[in-house]
């Protein structure tokens, strides 16, 4: 929140309001608790956000740069660039190096194919917390492991990259690869019925 990114904060009250209601609507459970923590999430927004855009100040500049941005990528688009982008050093004339918009740079620079890697990456990992939800189902495991942190901080990942630099740099990749080493063990986590670091980890 002290970053003051309005990405951040839209994300923040938005993904902890969707999973408290996830908790009142589906999993049912503590409903006059998840009652009163959207109450406070929906009065908190209210308040807090206004304040931080004041703060802010004004974000036009920003948001013309973002869309000049949008302009000159696509002015740039050919047939060959549209599948394998223009290459990883190879810029906008606003942004000679990195943009703003995640998706917008990686389509740039590494085209469609680079869109559906990345997102194929996103894909596999809520396809492994499905199964491992299946699994725990099947075995009957009480306890399983919560998978939903990690993908609320999946979904946060890439939502945040639609407005800001953050899949690809030091702090994303840092989770995406934490989330990809975790998810793939959690059924080793099971059948071992050991939760500490593993040394193949």
């Amino acid at each position: 929140m002290l970053t003051l990114v309005r990405a951040y904060m839209l994300l923040i009250f938005g993904l902890t309001f969707f999973y408290v209601l996830y908790r009142f609507l589906v999993a049912k459970k503590n409903r006059i608790l998840n009652m009163v923590v959207i109450a406070i999430i929906i009065l908190g927004a209210l308040a807090i956000v206004p304040i931080a855009l004041d703060y802010l100040g004004n974000k036009s500049v920003s948001d013309s740069i973002r869309f000049l941005q949008i302009q000159q990528v696509v002015e740039m688009v050919n047939p060959f660039s549209f599948f394998i982008g223009h290459g990883y050093g190879v810029g906008v004339p606003i942004r000679p190096g990195h943009m703003e918009i995640m998706y917008l740079e990686i389509f740039h620079k590494q085209g469609i194919i680079g869109l559906i890697f990345w997102l194929s990456i996103f894909v596999f990992l809520c396809l492994k917390a499905y199964n491992y939800k299946m699994y725990c189902i099947a075995n009957s495991i009480k306890n399983p492991i919560d998978t939903r942190p990690f993908l609320l901080g999946l979904w946060f990942l890439y939502l945040q990259s639609v407005f800001n630099p953050f899949l690809t740099n030091s702090m994303g990749m840092t989770f995406l690869f934490i989330t990809i080493v975790i998810f793939d063990k959690l059924k080793k986590f099971n059948e071992e019925k050991n939760l500490g670091m593993h040394g193949d980890l």
